[in-house]
């Protein structure tokens, strides 16, 4: 009924889990009883998740769906008055649309350090935000069951880590093309010489022995060899089974692929892989960044680096060919930060590996 529907009001609405189904209690509580001044939950309080008696309008996978969508594109609103976040903040730096945390949180810019010269960036889990770091969390006396423990990735670790994956891609893209291609090249003779029997055709031949059970059952029948209780529960089985199947076979129909086009798709991911490795490496900007890196999975010491080198299809390919292991010693980043003249304190090694 509202005539007016602001963006605080719709967001509020969006991150409502009672529309899937969920009940969550205690998202607010009273720290002072005397002043009785309630203040967000943030993980001081234990709360209470139930599947509500309700009816959901919307499923949990369309929620969980839109909250990612909302942790990435997450905005800042402004008024005339104020401006304040609603989400998480909006990512100022390419990092902060491709990091996700092994928690599978996203990731928020913030300044790690002020200088006279600028500032120094890191990113954080965003899922840290809400519920507070393992370390906050021990401070305040809270529990640290389920909290995610990924550190902040300061922002030159991410720029290293470009410059050396794009200057392998660029030297050895020759390298590259020849594994992508030969993996490439076996999955398509795969479904050449396949000879075994798909789904469906198994679920075709299920359904003829089922008619010819129902035959069979119908014979025995008339031929007074069971008796009529007997053949109508024995019907009744088999009319189950066979509208199982159907419904099976019905799905499956809906939407089937032939080896064609399976083919065809392998084929322009060939082309699109030798396509997209063709840059320059010495114009790596943002934009050529948000095209070539799909994500970057992080986890304590390692990243995993998606590349995104296809163009995108029907259905998106999933990325599965490993094909460079990187290792970042302390003489790496010490070299890193002589050579672009910044200040790290730490020079832990780390890894990283890179999926086509």
């Amino acid at each position: 009924g509202l005539n007016r529907w602001s963006e605080s009001y719709i967001i509020r609405v969006l991150r409502n889990s009672f529309y899937c189904g969920t009940i969550v209690y205690r998202k607010q509580f009273v720290p002072d009883y005397l002043e009785q001044k309630h203040k967000k939950n943030n993980g001081e309080v234990e709360q209470v998740i139930v599947e509500g008696r309700h009816t959901p309008i919307i499923s949990k996978e369309v929620f969980e769906k839109v909250q990612e969508k909302l942790d990435e594109n997450g905005k800042v609103i402004a008024s005339s008055n104020n401006s304040r976040g609603i989400g998480n903040r909006s990512k100022e730096s390419i990092w902060g649309k491709k990091l996700v945390c092994k928690c599978g949180g996203s990731f928020n810019r913030k300044i790690y350090h002020k200088h006279k010269e600028g500032n120094t960036w890191c990113y954080q889990c965003y899922k840290q935000i809400q519920t507070g770091t393992i370390q906050t969390r021990l401070n305040k006396g809270l529990s640290i069951e389920g909290i995610c423990d990924s550190k902040m990735i300061p922002e030159w670790k991410l720029n290293l880590m470009s410059q050396r994956i794009f200057d392998t891609i660029w030297k050895d893209k020759d390298t590259i093309l020849e594994i992508t291609n030969n993996y490439l090249d076996d999955a398509i003779k795969k479904i050449n010489d396949e000879d075994d029997p798909t789904e469906l055709e198994l679920l075709r031949k299920r359904k003829d022995n089922i008619t010819n059970k129902q035959n069979r059952l119908l014979d025995s029948y008339l031929n007074e060899l069971i008796s009529k209780d007997n053949f109508v529960e024995k019907r009744q089985e088999l009319d189950k089974e066979l509208n199982e199947v159907n419904e099976l076979i019905m799905e499956l129909e809906k939407k089937p692929v032939a080896k064609t086009t399976l083919i065809d798709k392998l084929n322009s991911l060939k082309k699109n892989i030798e396509i997209n490795l063709n840059f320059d490496k010495d114009k790596i900007s943002d934009e050529l960044i948000d095209v070539l890196v799909k994500k970057i999975i992080v986890f304590n010491n390692r990243f995993e680096w998606k590349l995104n080198i296809y163009d995108k299809m029907e259905e998106e390919v999933e990325n599965t060919i490993l094909i460079a292991k990187f290792v970042f010693t302390k003489d790496d980043i010490k070299r890193y930060a002589n050579d672009n003249n910044i200040l790290i304190k730490k020079y832990d090694e780390f890894f990283v590996d890179l999926y086509i």
